[in-house]
């Protein structure tokens, strides 16, 4: 393939940066733009060198175009999705790929019906220096703990105090503090480790009062403990993430083997980090600070760049191009759709543990 040409449907920011990073991916371009209203895809087409802008899924389908990124509100992604994948066109779906696992498996399973390539845009996954975490966590010995932290204050929080709608914060949209926070340590409790076996959680309710402009039940915040277990159902190791949208989260992540411990900031971007490497346990730790003795500390080297959505927009465009000849290509994209599936997986027990409930659920 000479040239990828690529479809786009939303003209917010995170759009915005995914037109900025295909300029970085060799034979990647903007062709059409999609936006149910034409003075905004003519705006965003112009700004970003577009050949041309539709206005709605139906043009797009029919639109000469290899791939569409999808970074409609999340109560959209399914559906829009699934006409594209049934027009035979490549799905970039931003995070969350769909509100639930039960769509994204049906998705997926409709991609591979039509031999095209269905991703999650899960950009923190696909970062290189996340994925020298994940070679880490398998050199640290038995694996026992992890603590996952990503959270920020969100300005639509102030919009819903001050009484206006946002779409952050919407049933209908599939929003919310889980879904568009806690759904990064969804994805990096299922990229890092895996299925869990149980999934024990608590949401904070955004406050009273504010359900009428939310369409129902939803969080701001909460803490996830995923248990994973043994053949025999005994527990192994747990990993807590927290996500919030309504308070500023500054806490390191931590991974815990019997060997060594990871540490590091921050989860979707590592920045700075060490491994330390145990030496010898002592006795009456208590007396002292020392647990202890001979401790090898080794700094962990990032690279971190301004656009990280460079890394999932490659890994997509050489998916796309090497999968239907390539068997390790396609295992690849087999295991990040998985853990697409695992993350949602965590994210729907989360949800029924809370009381939130979608209407896009019954797509």
């Amino acid at each position: 393939m000479s040239e990828f040409r690529f479809g786009t449907i939303g003209t917010s920011m995170i759009c915005d940066n995914l037109c900025h990073a295909l300029e970085e991916v060799d034979r990647a371009r903007l062709s059409v733009v999609f936006s149910r209203h034409e003075d905004t895809a003519r705006a965003f087409a112009e700004k970003h060198g577009a050949d041309r802008y539709v206005t709605s899924i139906d043009e797009l389908a029919a639109a000469d175009v290899d791939a569409v990124y999808i970074a409609s509100p999340n109560g959209l992604h399914f559906q829009q999705a699934l006409a594209l994948v049934k027009a035979g066109k490549h799905v970039l779906v931003e995070k969350p790929f769909c509100p639930n696992e039960r769509q994204a498996a049906k998705l997926l399973s409709s991609a591979r019906e039509r031999g095209v390539v269905a991703m999650e845009a899960m950009r923190s996954i696909h970062n290189p220096d996340v994925r020298k975490i994940h070679e880490l966590v398998g050199k640290i010995g038995t694996l026992r703990r992890a603590t996952l932290r990503y959270g920020k204050y969100s300005s639509r929080y102030d919009d819903l105090l001050d009484g206006a709608h946002t779409n952050i914060f919407d049933t209908r949209m599939a929003s919310g503090g889980l879904m568009d926070i806690g759904i990064y340590g969804a994805g990096m409790t299922a990229y890092l480790f895996g299925r869990p076996q149980r999934v024990v959680s608590v949401a904070i309710p955004l406050p009273a009062g504010t359900e009428q402009l939310t369409n129902g039940t939803l969080d701001g915040a909460g803490c996830c403990l995923t248990v994973y277990e043994n053949g025999a159902g005994r527990p192994t190791h747990v990993v807590n993430f927290g996500w919030t949208k309504i308070a500023k989260d500054e806490l390191p992540s931590q991974i815990e083997g019997e060997a060594a411990t990871i540490l590091y900031e921050t989860m979707d971007k590592p920045r700075s980090g060490h491994v330390t490497w145990r030496g010898k346990a002592v006795r009456n730790a208590g007396a002292d600070a020392a647990t202890s003795m001979g401790d090898r500390v080794e700094e962990l080297e990032f690279a971190p760049v301004a656009n990280d959505m460079v890394y999932e927009l490659g890994d997509f465009v050489r998916l796309v191009g090497s999968v239907p000849t390539d068997a390790s290509a396609a295992d690849e994209l087999a295991a990040w759709q998985q853990a697409t599936l695992d993350s949602l997986f965590i994210t729907d027990q989360v949800r029924a543990q809370a009381g939130v409930v979608f209407p896009s659920d019954e797509a």
